[in-house]
């Protein structure tokens, strides 16, 4: 109409919504990445102090060190004793070794570190333990006498990622070179990656640390009901699996489950293992199963919408969008709000 004055939608008008656009974007993806982060370091701590627990018992710590290390005179629980010491380092500040015991009346320390993800910086915080351990255990009065023997350090770094482990384990490895020159042995680590060993390897195996190992190895996978049911049917029914770590069992089952298919059921499925029937267990197992494949259907259901978001934003017509993403168009109407 004469004189009604129309907007007109400019070239600036559009590079002001594409950088409102960008700058958005850029904000949802370092919340998403900070999110992301808070998460995995929490999950990890809590991980961390399962396996301190579970290494915290001498029975059980005697027998990881005595399988790891191949030594031909086993260690019995006996000689053994807990070395506790938080170590506070110029790279590593208030970080508490994980477990450290010592051979008694020898000072020969076992240090045992657990991760949950790959460490390339590894060599140097073995190196850095070891030698506050040293530190820590020499005795000042005896240093510098003939014949007085400094301490020991032997580490084992226990992994239970889903990665296999590809850092180096000596810090020779990842020190500069000299032509002609021989390096010096220097913090060796022995690494117990989960991923070495097969599912009916750690079930077999009769100590409580390889079933945590177990679940931390089968937890993303479609394998988890069916392994929880044999690791508990095992637990149940050997003896030497004292009621601590069964007690222990089900706060992994806890931590593992909760997440994942809500706490009232996680509830329901630990009540059976206490004190429940079997045929209870089962049916809670089979609860777990269809819950499963229902968060993986959600899933795929979330990136479908997602796609044809963005399909949509391309100009790409339903009927097309519908046939690969299998939404119905009304679904993706409802997306264009």
């Amino acid at each position: 109409m004469e004189g009604e004055k129309i907007e007109v939608y400019t070239y600036e008008d559009y590079e002001k919504c594409e950088k409102h656009e960008i700058n958005q974007e850029i904000k949802r993806k370092e919340y998403e990445t900070k999110t992301s982060n808070y998460i995995e370091k929490t999950v990890q701590n809590e991980h961390d102090k399962i396996f301190r627990k579970i290494l915290d018992d001498k029975v059980e710590a005697t027998k990881f060190i005595n399988k790891t290390l191949k030594l031909k005179r086993k260690l019995k629980e006996e000689d053994l004793e807990k070395y506790n010491r938080s170590f506070v380092t110029k790279y590593l500040k208030n970080k508490e070794a994980d477990v450290i015991y010592k051979l008694k009346n020898r000072e020969v320390f076992f240090l045992i570190e657990h991760q949950t993800k790959i460490d390339y910086t590894m060599p140097l915080r073995i190196l850095e333990y070891e030698t506050q351990i040293m530190e820590s255990a020499i005795d000042k009065k005896k240093l510098g006498q003939k014949g007085y023997k400094l301490p020991i350090v032997i580490s084992i770094v226990l992994y239970s990622g889903r990665r296999k482990w590809n850092a180096k384990t000596y810090i020779r490895e990842v020190q500069e070179k000299l032509k002609g020159y021989k390096e010096l042995e220097l913090a060796r680590y022995n690494i117990v990656d989960v991923n070495d060993y097969s599912e009916e390897e750690l079930l077999k195996e009769k100590t409580f640390i390889s079933k945590a190992m177990l679940i931390e190895k089968i937890r993303y996978t479609e394998n988890l009901t069916e392994y929880l049911e044999k690791i508990i049917k095992e637990m149940k029914k050997n003896k030497v699996y004292t009621d601590s770590q069964k007690e222990l069992l089900i706060t992994i089952i806890d931590m593992v489950l909760s997440k994942k298919i809500g706490k009232d059921e996680t509830k329901e499925m630990i009540k059976n293992i206490k004190g429940g029937e079997d045929k209870d267990m089962l049916a809670v197992l089979e609860m777990i199963e269809e819950e499963n494949k229902m968060l993986i259907a959600k899933g795929e259901r979330m990136a479908n919408r997602k796609n044809a978001r963005k399909m949509l934003k391309e100009g790409i017509s339903i009927d097309v969008i519908s046939r690969i993403t299998e939404l119905t168009k009304e679904q993706i109407e409802k997306l264009k709000k």
